[in-house]
């Protein structure tokens, strides 16, 4: 479901998350463990606790099949927005995308497991007891230090994008929401130059200093009024990744990438 391959995509389900500044803190400081900080987390929490957190994130994050028979009219609007806003991965989803990136791929088995409940604890709602949170998250957060290291990718340009995400005005929003709804209409344009830009960090090993951007993208909007939906996310997402790979795009990608962004300026 997830892949760093598509950071974007990554970035914009976590924004429907809930809690999707939490989630993605706690997602970007994973992906940036050293290996001294893989050589501090101690001991995971007991697998009791885990059990128990890890059945109260498992509720629904989509809308039920009993939600989606046969809708009409204003109900029929509903169940569109309740899909549109739904969380498309899972949890699990996410733990197997961290499982098979660096640095946990090859971390020892204790501070993986360490690592993976600190995202479980940022996934978890009011369904989880608050003391099993505290117990999961307190291997992690006793030797890890809140902060990772800065993005090493997009320099001063990609760092005022993000002042600007938390900035903007909903006049600035609705330029770029008419702008990405206009280009979706005439073509596949953002899809394209996304796929481009995503090959080439591939191509120079740039996927997990792109993600992290990403996550940063996902914390500038969610402390915004601008919402989760394509109109924003996909744009912001798309400035990002074109921020990070600026130096090895066509200047026609760079442009479609930055288009509906700019258009909000």
């Amino acid at each position: 479901m997830y892949s760093l391959v598509s950071a974007a995509v990554l970035a914009q389900d976590l924004l429907r998350h809930p809690y999707a500044a939490r989630l993605a803190d706690a997602v970007d400081r994973v992906l940036a463990l050293t290996p001294d900080d893989l050589v501090a987390l101690g001991p995971p929490a007991p697998e009791p606790v885990r059990r128990r957190v890890l059945a109260a994130c498992a509720g629904p994050s989509r809308p039920s099949p009993a939600q989606a028979t046969e809708p009409t009219g204003t109900e029929r609007e509903q169940v569109v927005d309740l899909l549109e806003g739904a969380v498309r991965g899972t949890l699990e989803d996410l733990h197997r995308l961290l499982l098979r990136e660096e640095p946990l791929l090859s971390a020892p088995r204790a501070a993986a497991q360490v690592a993976l409940d600190a995202v479980s604890a940022a996934w978890a709602g009011p369904a989880a007891s608050l003391a099993d949170v505290g117990v999961l998250l307190h291997p992690w957060e006793s030797a890890v230090p809140p902060v990772g290291p800065p993005l090493r990718l997009g320099g001063p340009a990609l760092r005022d994008l993000l002042d600007e995400v938390v900035r903007r005005t909903p006049e600035q929003w609705e330029r770029t929401a008419a702008a990405h709804a206009a280009s979706r209409r005439t073509g596949r344009g953002w899809s394209t130059a996304m796929h481009e830009a995503c090959r080439v960090a591939w191509q120079h090993g740039l996927l997990l200093d792109v993600a992290r951007a990403q996550l940063a993208a996902v914390r500038a909007l969610a402390l915004t009024r601008a919402g989760s939906g394509a109109d924003v996310a996909m744009p912001v997402t798309a400035a990002v990744q074109a921020r990070c790979t600026a130096d090895l795009l066509e200047e026609r990608t760079r442009t479609a990438l930055l288009s509906q962004w700019e258009a909000g300026q």
